[in-house]
């Protein structure tokens, strides 16, 4: 119950502010230090990455209601196995035609992160709404810049 009254409260607060910056600053030092030869697979699998957590969340969580809205609802309700199943394969396609073998494992990483947050959004929230969707976005986006940096650098 806290956690949805702080949902539904529409002010940004110093929380708020500091998670802003540190997403932004995280992305930002993560990509410098992408070896140039996989910027561009970043530039493009980061926001792709993002886009299919969200596919994930809407096909496996219900939608989580506050007070009495459903202005995000539409988007929740809409997706099923067959959007998961092409957001999947693009993602997929994407990854395997940038990283190669790299790709691959990228995709079972963030799977398991997408898992992890399907669980605990269930758990915490019972659910999922549109913020919940832009946090797990922005986490995952940051965690695809991560784990391609890690997968660079170590091979290296």
């Amino acid at each position: 119950e806290e956690v949805l009254s702080l949902m539904q409260d529409g002010r940004v607060r110093a929380i708020g502010v500091v998670s802003l910056v540190m997403v932004l600053l995280l992305k930002y030092v993560s990509l410098h230090n992408v070896p140039g030869a996989a910027k561009v697979a970043a530039l493009i699998l980061m926001p792709a990455a993002g886009r299919w957590v969200q596919v994930v969340l809407a096909s496996s969580s219900r939608y989580l209601q506050q007070t009495g809205e459903r202005r995000n609802a539409g988007y929740i309700d809409l997706v099923g196995n067959r959007e998961l199943l092409l957001a999947t394969l693009t993602l997929a396609l994407a990854a395997i035609l940038l990283l190669r073998f790299k790709g691959v494992l990228l995709l079972v990483m963030l799977s398991v992160a997408a898992a992890g947050q399907v669980g605990y959004l269930r758990r915490r929230l019972g659910g999922v709404n549109a913020m919940a969707l832009g946090a797990a976005t922005e986490l995952t986006e940051v965690l695809s810049l991560l784990l391609i940096l890690m997968m660079f650098r170590l091979s290296s």
